[in-house]
């Protein structure tokens, strides 16, 4: 799976890239909504997103990527 990880505490957001990359994901960190935003167009099966997040929270991400690519799965 190609998984997106979006949130503005990198330490985080590599933790949880790292399980998924040892299950074998490619995964992408992005460490604020505003970053995500310029990946929409990409396609990415999965999208996990921290919704506390400024100047674009985790819905902001969610709209944009379910626009973007209805099929995407966002937690």
């Amino acid at each position: 799976m190609r998984i997106l990880v979006v949130d503005d505490e990198e330490r985080f957001a590599r933790l949880v890239a790292e399980d998924l990359q040892d299950s074998g994901h490619d995964v992408t960190v992005l460490t604020s909504g505003a970053e995500a935003l310029k990946e929409v167009g990409a396609e990415y099966d999965v999208v996990i997103t921290d919704l506390k997040m400024t100047p674009v929270d985790g819905i902001g991400v969610l709209e944009a990527v379910k626009a973007a690519n209805p099929e995407t799965e966002v937690v």
